[in-house]
């Protein structure tokens, strides 16, 4: 009971906070705590990057040195997200850069404020074992302490042995990133792809736990599981979905997703938490 009271004592390493910047998810939640393993699930497309990165962007804003670690897209497919995100401004314009001068200028003046007040870096990697992975965080956390780290997406780290089977690669990643985060003291956000049984429904139903890809290590192993649904690609409609909470309970909130701008915003109509899903 002592050492749980000191935490609030500390000087020197306090437990800290990461807030998302989506109100009623902090508010539920309290942040993400140093420690913390939170995964993120949604089917392909719905926006589980989008939403990271839009956390990621979030945290480094409120001061957490964040590091995004993209095992899927391009560092310049992350960024180019991130600079539509801040300006609206199309990302197939940003990469293919037929921008207008006034276009050009205002995003030099963005990455300026970024090179100067936000500490975000993003990392791309191909063939990540989670060996690799820990050591890329401990490489980034060896100067200045994480407040924050990403990873896009859970199936894509490689396995160290290829005879293993996809479900023993993912119960050593995923027990391998819930010791990163408590060891280095930060919350890990880790993206990960739900089975393709949601998909066979003519009506896509709401996801759960179950259908986890290569699940049982992932749900167990995280303290908190958020799964992300949209019924297509062009609904605005989201529901980010509490399904694992330790400390906080489940529940359910109502988002919309402004596409141009890779952001999703509490609903207008019901921007509070339900407690039932």
């Amino acid at each position: 009971m002592l050492d749980v009271l000191k935490l609030s004592e500390e000087s020197k390493e306090p437990v800290r906070k990461v807030f998302t910047g989506i109100a009623s998810l902090d508010s539920k939640m309290g942040g993400f705590r140093d420690g913390q393993l939170i995964v993120l699930a949604a089917r392909p497309s719905v926006g589980k990057s989008a939403l990271a990165a839009q956390m990621a962007i979030n945290a480094a804003k409120d001061g957490a040195k964040t590091l995004f670690i993209s095992l899927e897209m391009s560092a310049q497919e992350t960024v180019a997200r991130a600079m539509a995100f801040e300006t609206g401004i199309n990302m197939q314009h940003i990469l293919d850069g037929t921008l207008d001068k006034s276009q050009v200028a205002h995003l030099k003046g963005i990455a300026a404020a970024y090179q100067k007040e936000i500490p975000l870096f993003v990392e791309d990697r191909s063939n990540l074992t989670m060996h690799r992975l820990e050591m890329l965080v401990k490489q980034y956390s060896a100067k200045q302490r994480l407040g924050f780290v990403v990873v896009d997406y859970i199936g894509l780290v490689a396995g160290d042995d290829s005879r293993k089977s996809a479900w023993e690669v993912t119960e050593k990643v995923s027990k391998g990133l819930k010791q990163l985060a408590k060891s280095e003291k930060v919350p890990i956000l880790a993206l990960s792809q739900l089975n393709r049984d949601s998909e066979k429904e003519k009506q896509i139903a709401i996801p759960t736990l179950a259908q986890l890809r290569n699940s049982g290590s992932v749900e167990q192993d995280a303290d908190a599981v958020l799964l992300l649904h949209r019924e297509s690609r062009q609904a605005k409609e989201a529901t980010l979905i509490l399904a694992k909470g330790r400390n906080c309970g489940t529940g359910k909130l109502q988002l919309e997703y402004n596409g141009p701008r890779y952001e999703f915003v509490p609903s207008m109509v019901h921007n509070e938490f339900a407690n039932d899903f």
